[in-house]
């Protein structure tokens, strides 16, 4: 099995304002209204663009932290 890849970026952004909004898209997304499911749970899926991308919420600390999974139909299985 192939080991997964773990990414971490930093956005200029106040932690607060981007938590609120990853956690807020319930909204369409570009020119092919396709919506983001994403909800506040630990635990729960979540998808965006049509999913096409998809995943988890694995741990969230209100306004500092979200940790997800993530997974797109363009990868293969394994």
């Amino acid at each position: 099995m192939t080991p997964p890849i773990i990414q971490s970026i930093k956005l200029p952004a106040f932690p607060e304002e981007l938590y609120r909004t990853i956690l807020g898209l319930q909204i369409a997304h570009g020119d092919d209204g396709n919506a983001a499911k994403i909800n506040d749970k630990v635990g729960a899926k979540w998808s965006a663009f049509g999913g096409s991308i998809s995943g988890r919420n694995l741990m969230l600390v209100p306004g500092k932290m979200i940790v997800q999974t993530w997974r797109s139909t363009y990868f293969k299985k394994n």
